[in-house]
């Protein structure tokens, strides 16, 4: 029965990825949403450059295949780290959207008993996929430290050595509160008092000190006020 399933299956992998893409992207986006940062996005802010990235792949083991040395997709990578910066994700969050995108793929494959499961791409696939993630991972953090770079200067923090800061404005607290600005250790988003009391991250009466949740990625972090 296997066998007679698989007789109508794609033998190369670069076919068997675009004629199920789709199936490979409903899969994977029903189980990305269990990762935290994607479980509030827009579906299509999600996918991102998640189809594109599919024809690359399918497009660089079809070119392997042929015999041309052409490197992995590195375009689509770049950009989709540099957009879920933006949008509030950790970087272990960024590289399990790759991990789910391989399982998903395989395990369609799996089901399918296509021989492209078996094909010589196979291998090549996991290294387009696996430098997929050293992109981003490189991307994500040269992006991240150029952000808390410029927030140093402006802010006059150390969040790009310490991944935390103080506030260096003045040698008493400011009068009213609101002066403050409070910079979120996660993704290093400045937010003043005010802007949080507007959002309810706060809480309207002055207390010493309170957590709160960061408006920009949702990340705890301790506002104090002495």
């Amino acid at each position: 029965m296997a066998d007679l399933l698989a007789s109508d299956e794609p033998r190369r992998l670069a076919d068997f990825l675009r004629e199920n893409k789709e199936e490979i992207l409903a899969h994977w986006e029903s189980q990305v949403r269990k990762v935290r940062a994607a479980q509030t996005l827009d579906r299509p802010v999600l996918l991102d450059h998640l189809s594109e990235f599919i024809e690359d792949l399918a497009a660089y083991v079809d070119e392997v295949r042929t015999g041309h040395e052409v490197e992995p997709p590195e375009d689509a990578p770049q950009i989709h780290a540099l957009e879920r910066l933006e949008v509030g994700y950790e970087l272990s969050e960024v590289v399990a959207e790759y991990s789910i995108l391989r399982r998903c793929i395989t395990e369609l494959a799996t089901r399918r008993h296509t021989p492209a499961l078996r094909s010589a791409e196979l291998p090549r696939l996991h290294e387009a996929i696996d430098q997929a993630i050293s992109t981003s991972v490189v991307r994500y953090a040269e992006a991240r430290e150029r952000t808390l770079r410029a927030l140093d200067r402006k802010l006059g923090t150390r969040l790009s050595v310490y991944g935390w800061s103080f506030y260096f404005g003045s040698a008493r607290p400011p009068e009213p509160p609101e002066d403050w600005i409070n910079v979120c250790v996660r993704c290093g988003s400045g937010h003043s008092v005010s802007f949080l009391r507007e959002r309810a991250a706060v809480s309207p009466s002055p207390r010493s000190a309170e957590w709160y949740r960061c408006p920009a990625c949702g990340g705890l972090n301790l506002l104090s006020r002495e």
